[in-house]
């Protein structure tokens, strides 16, 4: 897999951690009342960990780079904007926002795998 794919890949998880992230804490709240269900909390905030673990280091690695590069990655995989909005928010042609784009994909993946 080429970096840039791979770095999408990683970028595309962060909605879907932040929504399991919230089931998660919909769960935990079921059980916290109940003594018999230790195990499962433990269980939980494991889980809550390593996923909140994995969306700071996202954030982490977006928040260094350049504004550019930091807004497109930011509007397309944390807020989930489509790419017209996007061409609209940064003020940039398609062409243009797609070149800065890839370009964010791979300081991204230099700065997550360094």
């Amino acid at each position: 897999m080429d970096k840039n794919k791979e770095a999408k890949s990683i970028l595309r998880e962060y909605r879907t951690l932040k929504k399991e992230l919230s089931e998660i804490d919909m769960q935990l709240e079921q059980f916290l009342g109940i003594k018999s269900n230790r195990d499962m909390i433990i269980y939980i905030h494991t889980k809550i960990k390593k996923k909140s673990d994995m969306c700071s280091l996202i954030d982490r690695c977006i928040e260094v780079l350049p504004d550019k590069e930091r807004d497109i990655l930011r509007y397309r995989y944390i807020f989930g904007n489509a790419w017209d909005d996007i061409y609209e928010k940064i003020g940039y042609e398609r062409a243009q926002t797609f070149r800065i784009h890839n370009r964010a994909l791979s300081l991204f993946y230099d700065v997550y795998f360094k």
